[in-house]
């Protein structure tokens, strides 16, 4: 469960990053009608979800890649332990 956490914090850290990046950087050009500010705000808020979803899925599978890694060329990588919990949400 060590694992699942520290790779929670860090996912949604830098997700958040990337969602506040996604919602403060004006990514649009001047808006010429009055859709435009409406628009605008649910493209940030789009980029802004995908943005943490993105931060989330990155970090989980660069962070498994490291700590699941094979230490020498003979030897396994660390096994993950079986956890009810996760069987039973995955089924």
């Amino acid at each position: 469960m060590g694992h699942f956490l520290t790779a929670s914090t860090i996912g949604l850290l830098a997700g958040s990053l990337l969602a506040l990046f996604f919602f403060t950087v004006d990514l649009t050009p001047l808006g010429a009608s009055w859709e435009a500010e409406e628009l605008d705000l649910l493209l940030r808020t789009y980029l802004a979800i995908a943005g943490l979803i993105f931060g989330l899925v990155s970090v989980f599978v660069v962070y498994a890649a490291v700590a699941f890694r094979r230490r020498q060329p003979g030897e396994h990588g660390a096994a993950f332990q079986r956890h009810p919990l996760f069987v039973r949400g995955w089924i």
